[in-house]
């Protein structure tokens, strides 16, 4: 939910004397460096057109003038009046448009030798502060220090130009999974490639300039109506539904009832299900291949020995359909965006005909203890606890199937 501001030239204003507007758009992670649309690279920028639901032809130009319309129009939609300095609302007023004519002697990458000293230290520009000094980073990688241009001398050009530099908030791709991750730039190396720290587990890899871009903008949860249609990548996976990065500020869930189509699902194999034991608790599995009409072969999770086993339609339930890998590019449909528990959310699904539609609500059979007496005693199994009781799965006395139960913690003896 965080906002950067970015002058966005309207289209057509490329001279002298045109004016720049002021639109704001979210901020895709934190950090203090603003996106220059202007800076992304055409796959980039048609990335960002299909998750806005515009077109992607046309070369570069188009593409952004396209890309700059669309938040103008987001923009106007949003605007609200800003407090002059006595606290009365004026509206917002266009700001003059400035030519830069800064002709810098370094830019990120080149290979300098910084004189420190009596002999001169090898270094690499890192990033320019356009006040007349650079950050750069000696050649080990020791820490970053600032220097002033009179005192560095060029040693060779840097292979290509950076368009991110030291300190910023980037994505980078790991190339085991092709997963675009959240990283901060540590250092330019100066041959293409560069070092980043990884957000999740703070370790440094070293990845190439085309496998490195700026945090596309993130657009806001209200602005996402039912039906609309959407390009995500997947995130992650639980049993209750997986979340997919569609662009927006947060992540949308598309639960099992929205992966499929009608209201029973034909499980497919590299379906990930859960499968109900007798004692009434669910074990993760994997489907392998279908066994008749009502059964499957299954591999457990857990297993070690990797066997497959046969187990009952009744007794399958999906968690992910095989299409929704992590990092696969998949198209979704908002379903509905809601605010639940202070929090704005989006729900999702994979089928359009499904948009606006809940899972139903499915209840155990209660049938085979209707006739028992409040004063008997059953057999249970723990499933699981928490703070306020336990998640039972209760034996008929009679025999069949288990049910689930609860029991709360006062009642417990």
């Amino acid at each position: 939910g965080h906002w950067l501001t970015a002058n966005v030239a309207l289209w057509g204003a490329s001279a002298p004397g045109c004016s720049h507007r002021r639109i704001t758009v979210p901020r895709a992670a934190s950090g203090d460096s603003d996106i220059d649309l202007s800076t992304l690279r055409v796959a980039d920028l048609k990335k960002h057109l299909k998750q806005h639901g515009l077109k992607i032809t046309g070369k570069k130009a188009d593409l952004l003038k396209r890309l700059q319309e669309h938040y103008e129009a987001v923009a106007d939609e949003e605007a609200v009046d800003e407090p002059d300095e006595q606290g009365d609302f004026v509206e917002a007023q266009d700001e003059p448009d400035e030519i830069d004519t800064y002709n810098a002697p370094f830019y990120p990458g080149d290979a300098v030798e910084v004189r420190s000293g009596e002999e001169p230290q090898a270094a690499i520009v890192q990033r320019d502060h356009r006040d007349g000094t650079f950050t750069v980073s000696s050649q080990d990688g020791l820490p970053l220090w600032d220097v002033p241009a009179e005192r560095m001398h060029m040693s060779r050009k840097a292979k290509q130009k950076a368009d991110v530099f030291a300190g910023d908030v980037v994505e980078a791709m790991w190339e085991d999974d092709e997963v675009w991750y959240p990283a901060k730039l540590l250092r330019n190396e100066g041959d293409g490639t560069f070092t980043v720290k990884w957000d999740e587990d703070g370790e440094e890899s070293i990845v190439s300039a085309k496998h490195l871009r700026r945090p596309l903008p993130r657009r806001p949860l209200r602005g996402l109506k039912p039906g609309k249609k959407l390009r995500g990548t997947v995130s992650r996976s639980f049993n209750f539904g997986t979340f997919v990065d569609v662009g927006a500020v947060r992540d949308g869930l598309v639960v099992p009832f929205h992966m499929y189509e009608g209201k029973k699902p034909k499980l497919t194999p590299g379906d990930a299900v859960e499968v109900r034991s007798e004692d009434g608790t669910w074990r993760s599995a994997t489907i392998q291949e279908p066994k008749g009409k009502r059964s499957y072969l299954v591999m457990f999770d857990d297993s070690e020995d990797e066997e497959l086993e046969e187990v009952a339609d009744q007794d399958v339930r999906l968690t992910r359909v095989a299409s929704l890998k992590e990092g696969a590019s998949i198209d979704v449909f908002v379903n509905n965006a809601a605010r639940i528990s202070g929090e704005q959310r989006i729900s999702l699904s994979l089928v359009e005909s499904k948009v606006g539609t809940q899972p139903p609500v499915r209840s155990p059979d209660l049938s085979p203890f209707q006739a028992i007496p409040h004063e008997d005693w059953l057999d249970a199994k723990v499933a699981e606890s928490g703070p306020f009781g336990l998640s039972l799965s209760v034996q008929p006395p009679g025999g069949g199937r288990a049910v689930p139960g609860w029991v709360h913690k006062i009642d417990i003896r």
